[in-house]
């Protein structure tokens, strides 16, 4: 509070006066979340570890803000919508350290790999929602995530 010649210049504020900010002012970056979910030093907490054997990596969990020790939250599901497979990503709140990326191929051979058949159609800070066009009668996805500057 301000005063001139003890006079305030300013009421005092009160409860519903103090602003809400609708972001946190401590930056998620997978060092924070890795001391906050594993022991120092632990090589549980490697971004390509998986310790609870649910097939998603440490690096995929922080990203989708899944839980590493617990095999029940799924970072990515798929569906078939209007004869069109359709793969819904979550994303961890505050996370912007994380490339998302869809690839197909018919083959799991790595030269087959590729998002060219992948639209974006849903892209939020929370949701990353995308078509994955034909593939033949079969073939393989996968999600990739990778760590970049934010």
């Amino acid at each position: 509070m301000q005063s001139v010649g003890n006079t305030p210049t300013n009421p005092p504020s009160v409860d519903s006066d103090i602003p809400v900010l609708p972001y946190s002012a401590i930056r998620e970056n997978y060092d924070t979340w890795r001391a906050r979910n594993f022991t120092p030093g632990s090589p549980d907490g490697d971004p390509t570890d998986d310790p609870d054997a649910d097939a998603w990596e440490n690096l995929t969990e922080y990203a989708s803000g899944t839980n590493p020790l617990s095999a029940v939250a799924v970072p990515a599901q798929a569906s078939y919508e209007e004869g069109e497979l359709i793969v819904t990503i979550k994303k961890a709140p505050g996370v912007k350290d994380v490339v998302y990326e869809i690839e197909s191929s018919p083959e799991p051979s790595p030269a087959n790999w590729s998002a060219a058949s992948v639209t974006i159609l849903t892209n939020t800070p929370r949701l990353r929602r995308v078509r994955v066009g034909s593939t033949g009668m079969s073939g393989f996805l996968r999600l990739q995530t990778r760590l970049v500057s934010p």
